[in-house]
């Protein structure tokens, strides 16, 4: 979705995947989750407090 949005054009940069859990925006990785209520999701794994 992030790659071709319809309101805001096609992303300039690159996006690959790594993982399951882990994309790759602009040589950054990013950690994503299937997890569909915040209450359930360890946020401590991703870093948050």
């Amino acid at each position: 979705m992030l790659k071709y949005d319809s309101t805001h054009g096609p992303f300039k940069g690159t996006i690959t995947v790594v993982d399951e859990s882990t994309l790759e925006i602009n040589g950054k990785h990013i950690k994503v989750t299937t997890q569909r209520d915040p209450a359930t999701i360890h946020w401590g794994d991703f870093g948050a407090d």
